[in-house]
């Protein structure tokens, strides 16, 4: 599987703390306005980050700053997904390319993870991992019929079996802060290294 920098988008990380700066204007209402247990923090960089990355994604600004809220990143990455089922749904998805299924794949990989860490591991007990291991499953399906046929496909059953699947991963998403989506990417990445990973040069 080649490289593909738009999974990192999947970590649904808000823009960095680091760097932002507050013009004259700014600085001067965050002085007389903000709460004093906030005084001297409105430009730390470390304060800012922690709580951008440790709190649910949300469209409120953050606390003592004018930086935006992160619900921003959270859609950009359902969409990203979302485009990509979409174009596989649609036929549209090239047939010399991986990005669309790379991109459900790691989203899939990614939910199944962030799932036992909410509800656990157990299948059994856990209404999320039935659904995303179906689309997993799909996935594969549509992977062989890439390889025999030299087009993706996905047939109506594999269709509604993602858009489950999916459905799971963005309620997820909404669900978690940065730090545990940039956790459960990270996790996959260790669980994926050395193993055997499908592509299409794959036979």
């Amino acid at each position: 599987m080649r490289a593909n920098p738009e999974i990192n988008t999947l970590s649904a990380q808000p823009m960095q703390a680091e760097g932002v700066k507050l013009n004259r204007a700014q600085r001067r209402a965050a002085k007389h306005n903000k709460p004093k247990s906030l005084r001297g923090m409105i430009n730390k960089p470390s304060w800012l980050d922690v709580i951008q990355r440790c709190a649910p994604y949300s469209e409120e600004q953050i606390p003592g700053s004018y930086l935006e809220g992160t619900q921003e990143a959270a859609d950009r990455a359902v969409k990203l997904v979302r485009d990509a089922f979409d174009s596989l749904k649609a036929g549209a998805t090239p047939p010399d390319t991986e990005r669309d299924f790379d991109l459900i794949s790691h989203a899939l990989g990614v939910s199944i993870i962030r799932a036992g860490q909410i509800a656990g591991e157990v299948i059994e007990n856990n209404l999320m991992l039935p659904p995303l291991i179906d689309g997993n499953k799909a996935m594969r399906a549509v992977l062989a019929r890439r390889r025999k046929w030299g087009k993706w496909e996905l047939l109506a059953a594999e269709a509604d079996a993602l858009d489950y699947a999916l459905e799971i991963f963005e309620t997820i998403v909404r669900a978690s802060s940065p730090a545990q989506m940039n956790e459960a990417v990270e996790l996959r990445k260790v669980a994926l290294k050395g193993r055997f990973i499908e592509s299409l040069e794959t036979t």
